[in-house]
């Protein structure tokens, strides 16, 4: 979730001519942006099986700051690169991807290994899922395989999972004093906990990660004027709320701030790298995003952009032989 301005993306296939024994992960694919070597959504499938996706979570205990440093740490999404090109398994990257720690762009991370997966075969007990944690001195990650086996979904919602991160971020005091910011009471746990259970296929993932039915979803209402916002949503709208609206939160309000596309796949697309793409906010239970009638585009760079974001998902298949 980001800026509308941000619609813009490319979705890119990396392989490189190197030693596949010291760089397994010499292919991947992911979805990105024009001029952007990085992913930075995150999304992306690796030649060894790997899937990884982040949501980033806010640092509101900002001395936790002061252990970023100018030297000796690297970048965020450099990390990732790198964790992605020389990773095998989920450990593998969580233990890359956590040297040097930047405190830089905050994330959730999951790292899925499909090498470990059978369909129709029960799930393993370890090896298969990671979650991992970063904040600036800190970075937490556990092997959440057998969470995912009993609970059978993992969702991330921007806001930190594991206790120690949560505490000291701040999250921890930030959901006490407001469900928006709590792990199993945000709007986003309520309405995955009601209706996870509804996936069985890609096209219902598609459906779920689409989901937006503010006006009528009772998870999506709040001590507001009008008594809802679009912002409590799996894929939500900051757009469509009222400019003169009142909300708790500012961030509950009319903002330049939504869900902006979807990516998923599943097994036999993900052993091709491919996976399903939809460019564009969500649209149907609420109206297709377009900067004619838009009230952010006066205020919001747009340049190049199409009027109308109504396109279809695309299941798209690589040019590029992969082995």
């Amino acid at each position: 979730m980001s800026g509308f301005q941000n619609m813009l993306r490319m979705l890119k296939l990396y392989k490189f001519g190197v030693d596949s024994i010291l760089y397994p992960g010499h292919t991947s694919t992911f979805a990105g942006y024009p001029g952007v070597i990085y992913s930075s959504d995150d999304f992306a499938l690796t030649s060894t099986g790997l899937a990884v996706i982040e949501t980033t979570v806010k640092v509101w205990n900002i001395s936790l700051y002061e252990a970023t440093k100018t030297q000796g740490q690297i970048l965020c999404w450099v990390r990732a690169v790198v964790a992605n090109l020389l990773s095998r398994t989920p450990r593998e990257w969580c233990q890359i991807f956590k040297r040097y720690n930047s405190g830089t762009y905050n994330n959730q991370w999951g790292i899925l290994d499909y090498k470990r997966f059978t369909p129709e075969k029960p799930l393993p007990d370890s090896g298969l899922f990671y979650v991992l944690e970063q904040m600036p001195g800190h970075v937490y990650y556990q092997d959440l395989s057998l969470y995912l086996k009993e609970k059978t979904y993992f969702a991330s919602y921007n806001i930190p999972f594991f206790k120690k991160a949560s505490r000291i971020s701040g999250f921890k005091a930030k959901g006490n004093e407001f469900y928006w910011f709590n792990w199993t009471d945000c709007p986003r746990a309520k309405i995955f906990a009601r209706d996870h259970n509804k996936v069985i296929d890609l096209d219902t993932l598609t459906k779920l990660m689409r989901y937006n039915d503010y006006k009528h979803d009772e998870f999506s209402r709040c001590k507001c004027s009008p008594p809802y916002t679009a912002e409590a949503a799996i894929s939500s709208r900051g757009d469509l709320n009222e400019p003169n609206g009142t909300y708790p939160l500012p961030g509950m309000g009319h903002v330049n701030h939504g869900a902006l596309d979807y990516k998923g796949t599943n097994y036999e697309l993900a052993k091709q790298l491919r996976f399903r793409a939809w460019s564009g906010p969500t649209y149907g239970n609420v109206p297709v995003f377009d900067w004619r009638t838009s009230l952010l585009a006066p205020k919001v760079k747009h340049f190049g952009h199409p009027d109308r974001w109504d396109f279809k998902p695309v299941d798209y298949r690589w040019e590029t032989q992969l082995n």
